[in-house]
Order: structure tokens, then C-alpha cells, then sequence
């Protein structure tokens, strides 16, 4: 036992100081944060009642005694909290709406429930664990449905990851599914190998991992829409520079929300906010993962992407502009959305360079823009 007490309080202290570097941030209180925090929260919790459990093991006296039950009966009630807790910080980071799995939640919770009433009972009837009067702890009749509760979570949220892997960035794919494999070793080897304790260790572990996924992810992203923020834009660009003639047919969107100021003035800011998020929206599901889309001005996109086909280029503003006129069709807003376009693809004849090449399409949309000014001044006289 006493080898373990350097790992746990390594653990221990690596967890609060995730978790207060957390709660530094301005978007403390965004569900996907809160849900992490949750997460460290459980996972400390864990290690220190763990640890109580392992330290009174075999002591005599009925305080110990009491205190080997207890600290064992929250071992397994709130064990799953921690793999329910990422199932559900993983589908949130997927589809970014909280409300989305109401209508399965009998289905998600369902097994949580019956866990943490079979770890109330188990003092009593022994489900999970016993404990004998010389205080020593055994496993129940049931352990295993713990445990596969437990992984029931940890496949619920892979399989949500490998579904919905073209919504997501491909550098964010991997570091998410392989939270699991460490919890999931260190779980199978503690089933295994009776008194190896190593599941909450390996699950901080997978937490550090996350964390600093997150933080790396967050410098390169917008705070507003969670798009590729202007360093990552101009990071990117210069990659492109160097590589693209590797990548195939390279084209380029650049798109501004059309009176945007005004939007502002006349709705106030956190209108205007929401108006860039629903854009920022559209343009997630107008192109595919694999494309770069940055939030790089106020109200002004861009988009890379690579084509093998001339046509391709067409079909993505069309599905662009048929998007934009679903929103305004679904009334979301007081007023209407709508966009200044410009795009086409890179001339190596015409463009000298990417930067050229996007001040090009800048150019373009400044274009498209003017030209629907006039139309509109033109309709107003009429």
C-alpha cells in the first residue's frame, strides 16, 4: 500500500492544478469547461477516497471499520460519474448543444442509476463488495457489472467520436478517443490482478492529456465561434505556401456578414454575436472537415480547402448561399442574414503567392458586396 502513496498524491496535486487553471479562464462557466471541471473534480475524488480505503484496510476497531464501508460504497456509487461525465463532455464537444440527448436519457442514465443503488445497497447485501468483520475487503457477486457500467460509458463515448469523426477536426480525433486507453488498461489490469491499484492514476493521466489537447486547441481558436482563429489563419497560410503544390487544386473563400454594424447598432452586441456564431454554423456545414475555416475580422471568414474538380468550387457556394436562405427562412433573427462572397481557385499565372492569392478573393468579396449595395439603393429608388 505504501508504494502507491507518491502516485496518488502526484495524481491528487495534478488534478487541482488542472482544475484552477481551469476556473482562470474567462469561459469558466461554458458547459464543455464545466463539464471538464466535473471531470477533475470526480477523478480527485476518487484518488482521495481511494486512498482512505487502502489506508484502513485491515486495521482493527470499528471506526475503521466504518470507514473501509464507507469510503468503499462511494468507490462504486460514483465511480461511472467520471466515464458518464466524459461521454458527455465528448458529445457536447461534438455537436455543441446541450439539450441534444434529452430524449435518450433514460437510455444513457438508466445504467448510472442502477449502479449507484446497488453501491448503496452493497453494505448491506454485499453486490459490489463485503467487507469482513476482520475489515477486510472482498469483491461482490457484482463487481463486474460495475465495471462494465463503467466501460459501457467509455464505448458509448468512442462510438460517438468514430460516428462523427467528419465533424470534427482530424488533430482533435485522436487525443479525444484515446482518453479511454489508459483508464481502460489500468481498469483491466486492477479486475485482473487483485490489489494493483491503478485506474484513477491512469484516468489522471488521461486528463492531462486532455488538458493540454484543450489548451493547445484554445490558442488556435476563436473565442466567439470556435472556428481557427487570425494567427492560426496566417499559420496556415504559410504552410499552404510551402506544401501546396503537393495538396492539389487549392481554392479559397473569403466571406463577410453584410452590414454587420448595423446589426449591432440597431440589436445590440450580443445579437451581433449570435449572428456570427450562426454563421460561423453554416460554414461548418456548408464545407467538410478537412477544410480550414478561420474567423479572421470582426465579420469576415476565410476558407481553404482542396478540389479535384472544377464544378466542386460552384457546388460549395451554392450549398453556401441555399444555407444562408434555410436561416432566414427559419426566422431565427429579426432580420435577415447575408453574405458578401468571393471566391475561386488559386492561378499560379495570376496569384504569386497564397497571401496574393486570398488578397485576390478579399478583392472579390469587396466586389460582390458593392454590387449588392447598389442593388439594393437601386430597388429602394424604383
Amino acid at each position: 500500500m505504501y508504494q502507491t502513496i507518491p502516485l496518488y498524491i502526484f495524481s491528487i496535486v495534478v488534478l487541482l492544478i488542472l482544475y484552477i487553471s481551469l476556473r482562470q479562464h474567462k469561459e469558466q462557466f461554458a458547459r464543455d469547461r464545466k463539464l471538464f471541471s466535473s471531470i477533475l473534480l470526480v477523478n480527485t475524488t476518487l484518488l482521495i477516497v481511494d486512498f482512505i480505503q487502502i489506508s484502513v484496510e485491515g486495521l482493527p476497531g470499528s471506526f475503521y471499520l466504518f470507514m473501509n464501508g464507507f469510503s468503499s460504497t462511494i468507490l462504486y456509487t460514483i465511480g461511472p460519474l467520471l466515464t458518464i461525465t466524459w461521454f458527455l463532455y465528448v458529445d457536447f464537444y461534438i455537436h455543441k448543444d446541450g439539450q441534444r440527448l434529452r430524449k435518450y436519457r433514460l437510455f444513457i442514465y438508466a445504467p448510472f442509476l442502477l449502479n449507484f443503488v446497488l453501491g448503496l445497497l452493497s453494505p448491506i447485501y454485499g453486490f459490489f463488495f463485503t467487507i469482513s468483520e476482520t475489515n477486510t475487503y472482498a469483491r461482490g457477486d457484482l463487481f463486474y457489472l460495475n465495471a462494465g457500467i463503467m466501460y459501457f460509458y467509455l464505448l458509448l463515448a468512442m462510438y460517438d467520436l468514430i460516428r462523427f469523426r467528419f465533424s470534427i477536426r482530424k488533430q482533435s480525433f485522436i487525443p479525444l478517443l484515446l482518453f479511454a486507453l489508459p483508464p481502460a488498461i489500468g481498469g483491466l489490469l486492477q479486475v485482473f490482478f487483485y490489489g494493483l491499484l491503478i485506474i484513477w492514476p491512469t484516468a489522471t493521466l488521461s486528463c492531462l492529456m486532455v488538458y493540454v489537447f484543450v489548451q493547445l486547441e484554445r490558442s488556435s481558436q476563436d473565442y466567439l465561434t470556435g472556428l481557427y482563429n487570425k494567427g492560426e489563419y496566417e499559420n496556415y497560410m504559410k504552410v499552404i505556401e510551402k506544401q501546396h503544390g503537393e495538396l492539389g487544386r487549392i481554392a479559397g473563400c473569403v466571406i463577410d456578414l453584410n452590414r454587420f454594424k448595423s446589426i449591432n447598432d440597431t440589436y445590440g452586441h450580443d445579437t451581433g454575436d449570435l449572428a456570427l456564431k450562426e454563421v460561423a454554423k453554416i460554414l461548418q456545414s456548408t464545407f467538410r472537415s478537412q477544410d480550414f475555416i478561420a474567423r479572421f475580422g470582426g465579420d469576415e471568414f476565410a476558407v481553404l480547402l482542396f478540389l479535384d474538380k472544377e464544378t466542386d468550387l460552384d457546388f460549395f457556394k451554392r450549398k453556401l448561399i441555399d444555407n444562408v436562405n434555410q436561416l432566414n427562412v427559419s426566422k431565427k433573427f429579426e432580420f435577415e442574414i447575408h453574405l458578401s462572397i468571393g471566391m475561386d481557385y488559386f492561378d499560379e499565372r495570376s496569384d504569386a503567392s497564397i497571401v496574393e492569392f486570398m488578397n485576390r478573393l478579399d478583392e472579390l468579396m469587396y466586389s460582390n458586396k458593392q454590387a449588392t449595395y447598389r442593388l439594393e439603393k437601386n430597388s429602394h429608388e424604383v
